[in-house]
């Protein structure tokens, strides 16, 4: 494979190959070399939304496991700037979540600071997390309550992820105040649902007490067309913080 090393965090060292084992099955995880990163200044942040489809197998079967190692390098190739990337539906959490997880991988490459994915003892982990460039000092989550029954979405704990992002360039410290999301997919009156979930998004907002002189971006895969006009009250709802 060319031009191509592969991470072995358990062994801590790079290796020319790594195979892992993971429920039963062999999966091929590649690590590239680090793409050179850049930096923006403090008062600049660009963010990144990825829902990355690593579905559990009862599922699908399409190679989840595989593209996720190989999804960071990606990123980092194509947007060297980017100061944090939201994902969703990381419900596996990498090649092998205890060896070569995604988050270990992200760590590789500069990203050391993570969110914990939301979850809830009483479904299945949302997949949502968070990861930055740059020291996450507060977060918090929120699961919503929002949901159709008698769908797959009953036994996913989807909600929101909530990091606030300190960045520090040559001496200027900014904060940023970043959330991660994933709306109801599929149903009956689904857009009425996400609607709803878009106002427990913006109380959750209010919750957090952030100064009105920072900046709250969200980010996520919203499940709706741009056509929409539901797509408009889920955005006013989120601007009315």
């Amino acid at each position: 494979m060319e031009d191509v090393l592969i991470l072995n965090q358990h062994l801590g060292h790079l290796l020319e190959d790594f195979d892992c084992f993971n429920g039963g099955r062999a999966i091929r995880c590649v690590v590239k070399p680090k793409p050179k990163l850049s930096t923006t200044p403090a008062n600049e942040f660009k963010f990144l939304m990825y829902n990355i489809f690593e579905r559990f197998y009862f599922v699908s079967v399409d190679g989840q496991r595989e593209r996720t190692c190989r999804i960071p390098s990606w990123i980092l190739e194509t947007i060297p700037d980017v100061d944090a990337i939201a994902f969703q539906e990381v419900f596996l959490g990498g090649c092998d979540e205890n060896n070569l997880s995604l988050k270990k991988v992200l760590s590789y490459y500069g990203f050391k600071y993570a969110k914990s994915i939301v979850d809830s003892i009483l479904a299945i982990n949302g997949g949502i997390f968070i990861t930055s460039k740059w020291p996450i000092v507060r977060e918090e989550s929120y699961i919503f309550k929002a949901v159709i029954f008698f769908t797959a979405e009953i036994f996913v704990a989807k909600g929101v992820s909530y990091a606030r992002i300190e960045k520090t360039v040559n001496g200027v410290t900014m904060l940023y105040n970043l959330m991660s999301t994933h709306l109801q997919s599929g149903g009956g009156d689904d857009n009425t649902i996400r609607e709803a979930q878009c106002q427990e998004m913006a109380s959750f907002t209010q919750t957090l007490n952030i100064p009105a002189n920072e900046s709250v971006l969200y980010a996520g895969d919203l499940n709706y067309r741009l056509d929409e006009l539901s797509l408009q009250t889920c955005v006013n709802l989120l601007n009315s913080n």
